[in-house]
């Protein structure tokens, strides 16, 4: 999958967790100013996480299918064109992929930009009044709205009647509420995909709404009369994606919100448990720092020769049938020190079929070295160790009967694919 497709997926699965979180633990609390502030911050964490960086292995490490050297397809030629053939199916569901996302970004993206055509369209045609610092426009529209430092409102409107609903609006253009709302419709037309961002567009906006209603209520208006001209104003209003309206669909919760007793700080202990949220997300997405394979497996001087290269075609000598080599097989004597090619995550360390006494090693970047037939095992699952670390020692483990003697099967593999050993370490 292109790497963009993937990131894509990778923040929109962060981003799920982090609203989720948020809906389940946070949402229900008053302290509006916090709750926006944190849901504000939930995109770029979604944003970094996938590409966030450790010095260590990933919590899900990618591991190596446990194939056995002698249960390769019997005709190369007919196993390459398969892959090819595998491949070319890949490619063309990914250029599909890329297709289908790209136009439903276009579509977000234009939806957007008329939205804001279409207000900067209301803004020309109406009549502006500016009272006390505020920009009032006068238009053609049912109900009160604001948008950037813009308050709209309908023609032929009693000021006394809406003076609170003015205030209202006030709150959200003095607390810049628009650059919010315009940050949300951006990531959400990066990831239109996922239904969780318009849930959390609502979230946002029933934040703001809360902020705005607690700012008219410190003035002095009565809570009760509030709530009447706020029950009075349920007119229908077309919803600019980036306005702001007192008419909001979530009435019942900002009454509830209004009316309910404010959260206690014991309560805001709940914001500490964002911290293992987050580190979980970060373990579970983090791209593995590790190196590419850069050295022999064997100091020089302590093997005999290398009896098989990568590529060469051998028959096995039980079925009669040919078989590709996916390794290079390096003959030496039995307790020989094996070292690790590049520093990395042992993500298995035991015996695996005819590989015998196995270890792998997780480097990062897609790499991953394999080292069988070996005599003992010096490092365990989950060790992390350095280049040139001892895993272990040359032996004729796993099915010495196809064996020419003690030696080491090492094999380099790029994205769970089985490369030539020979151009990871100097020749």
């Amino acid at each position: 999958m292109n790497s963009y497709l993937l990131y894509l997926f990778q923040v929109s699965g962060a981003f799920v967790c982090l609203v989720a979180f948020y809906n389940l633990l946070l949402r229900g609390l008053t302290f509006h100013s916090f709750n926006r502030l944190i849901l504000l911050l939930f995109i770029p964490v979604a944003l970094v996480i996938p590409v966030f960086e450790l010095p260590v292995g990933p919590m899900f490490p990618t591991y190596f299918g446990e194939q056995d050297p002698f249960e390769l397809p019997d005709d190369q030629t007919a196993a390459t064109g398969h892959e090819n053939q595998h491949s070319g199916m890949v490619n063309n569901i990914v250029f599909y992929l890329s297709i289908l996302y790209w136009s439903g970004f276009a579509m977000s993206f234009g939806l957007l930009a008329w939205n804001i055509f279409q207000i900067l369209q209301m803004k020309r045609s109406s009549r502006e009044i500016r009272a006390n610092g505020m920009i009032i426009l006068v238009s053609n529209t049912p109900a009160v709205f604001s948008c950037f430092k813009w308050i709209f409102v309908p023609q032929n409107s009693l000021y006394e009647h809406i003076h609170p609903i003015i205030k209202h609006e006030q709150a959200h253009v003095r607390l810049f509420h628009t650059m919010d709302l315009l940050v949300v419709e951006l990531f959400i037309s990066l990831l239109w995909f996922n239904p969780f961002v318009y849930f959390f567009r609502r979230l946002l906006k029933s934040v703001h709404e809360f902020q705005a209603d607690e700012y008219v209520l410190s003035l002095e208006v009565s809570k009760s009369h509030y709530l009447s001209v706020l029950l009075d104003t349920l007119s229908s209003i077309k919803d600019f994606s980036l306005s702001s309206n007192f008419n909001s669909a979530q009435i019942k919760n900002r009454i509830n919100m209004m009316t309910k007793n404010k959260s206690s700080r014991i309560q805001s202990v709940r914001y500490v448990l964002m911290l293992p949220i987050i580190s979980v997300l970060m373990m579970s997405f983090t791209t593995f720092t590790g190196s590419k394979p850069s050295i022999f497996p064997i100091k020089e001087g302590l093997y005999d020769r290398i009896s098989a290269l990568y590529g060469v075609v051998r028959e096995d000598p039980e079925t009669k049938t040919s078989r590709m080599h996916r390794g290079i097989d390096i003959m030496a004597k039995t307790g020989t020190p094996v070292m690790a090619t590049a520093s990395g995550k042992v993500t298995k360390a035991g015996s695996y079929g005819l590989y015998g006494n196995m270890v792998i090693i997780n480097h990062g970047e897609g790499f991953e070295t394999l080292y069988a037939h070996l005599n003992t095992i010096k490092v365990k699952e989950g060790e992390t160790v350095n280049i040139e670390a001892i895993i272990g020692e040359v032996g004729n483990t796993g099915n010495p009967t196809k064996s020419p003697g003690p030696h080491l099967h090492y094999e380099v593999r790029l994205n769970g694919v089985q490369v030539n050993p020979e151009s990871y370490y100097n020749k």
